[in-house]
């Protein structure tokens, strides 16, 4: 049986007072109650929202170089909805943990909708980041989507077995999207490099629903977020070709505002 991490132990002996012997770490491991599941929930910021809302190109930046580079690379967004893990309990209300916030990019042309960014700057766990996708997908439908992700350098394993330096970019892409203006520019992910969380799950809801998606992963150094790491996901999106009236910011200010 686990012993919640509340229950009263003597430090020094780990004697248990309702079993009244001497309990070792030999008898169990000792283990942290675990943080219960809740659902995922999307709200929006004005009420005369539609349930799903349709979008040009839905751009998604993870936790670290991804969402800096977003929230940098177009500063005049505007909220539009949050996403996050609530309890269905009212007193208990939002769980601190991973928020992700929706902003709206108008878009160049009267005919086309506007496109949507997707700022995530919390851990999402495993558990729980399939449930995020349906839901984000649930409320917004776009053309394509495009996920900005990371990869640590020392994890990332080279056909040639050479090792790369960042700026270095490769990408993955669902089946509607393996021809598009960057194939010549930007290679490939090879295996048996792998993309997880976020990436993995909307690259699979996106391929079960044939719909368009890439996803763009960017080597860095360390896990401390760094500026060369962050700007090689511009060129990307310049061949991406956003509809937007927002102007990008140039490189030069990019790294300014970072």
């Amino acid at each position: 049986k686990r012993k919640s991490k509340h229950q009263a132990y003597n430090k020094k002996t780990m004697q248990d007072p309702t079993e009244g012997r001497t309990r070792t770490w030999d008898d169990e491991e000792y283990f942290e109650d675990p943080m219960p599941l809740y659902p995922p929930v999307f709200s929006w910021k004005s009420e005369q929202k539609q349930q799903i809302v349709f979008c040009d190109t839905l751009l998604i930046g993870t936790r670290g170089c991804g969402a800096h580079f977003l929230k940098a690379y177009y500063k005049d967004m505007k909220l539009e909805a949050t996403l996050c893990f609530a309890s269905p309990n009212p007193s208990i209300g939002r769980v601190k943990g991973a928020q992700s916030e929706i902003y709206s990019l108008p878009s160049s042309s009267s005919t086309l909708p506007p496109s949507f960014v997707v700022i995530t700057q919390q851990e999402i766990g495993s558990d729980e980041v399939m449930r995020w996708t349906k839901m984000l997908f649930n409320h917004i439908s776009p053309s394509r989507t495009i996920v900005l992700d990371t990869m640590i350098s020392s994890f990332y394993q080279s056909a040639t077995g050479i090792h790369v330096f960042a700026p270095f970019v490769r990408k993955l892409c669902t089946s509607l999207s393996s021809s598009s203006s960057d194939d010549k520019i930007i290679d490939y992910l090879e295996a048996p490099n792998i993309v997880d969380k976020i990436s993995a799950a909307v690259l699979s809801y996106c391929e079960m629903r044939n719909m368009k998606a890439v996803c763009y992963v960017s080597l860095q150094e360390t896990r401390n977020i760094s500026t060369v790491t962050i700007s090689s996901f511009e060129s990307p999106l310049k061949l991406s070709n956003i509809k937007t009236s927002i102007p990008p910011l140039p490189s030069s200010s990019l790294l300014k505002a970072y």
